[in-house]
């Protein structure tokens, strides 16, 4: 059995496609109060990712663009939340378009996201 690569091992590439990995398994987990736990380790996989990206040098968080177009909602709030200081214009469409076309707590999520960093009370980096 192959044992995966580190965070810090993985090519920017190889992070696109976990962080897309992790965005269509959080989605099938997302409603499933007995799955929370594990929504909550992609969750923060997830985090550790971006991290990774934002650290490296010139901030290749930018290799998150398309995923932000993908169909599956969660992918694409994922990929949002990840870019909107970079591309605040492209991110905030993004949530809006979830916002309206998706049910349940991943729309909530993204108009919650959204006034929040209008009202201030989060500033995305």
């Amino acid at each position: 059995m192959k044992s995966r690569k580190s965070i810090a091992e993985m090519t920017d590439d190889e992070i696109r496609l976990r962080f897309i990995e992790i965005g269509i398994a959080q989605f099938d987990v997302a409603c499933e109060p007995e799955d929370a736990d594990q929504f909550n380790r992609f969750y923060a996989e997830n985090e550790k990712l971006e991290e990774k990206l934002r650290s490296r040098p010139g901030d290749r968080r930018p290799v998150l663009f398309d995923p932000m177009k993908h169909p599956n909602m969660q992918l694409r709030f994922n990929a949002a939340t990840a870019l909107f200081a970079l591309y605040p214009k492209e991110a905030r469409e993004a949530l809006l378009e979830i916002h309206e076309k998706a049910d349940g707590p991943i729309a909530t999520g993204a108009i919650a996201h959204l006034d929040w960093i209008d009202q201030g009370k989060f500033t995305p980096t």
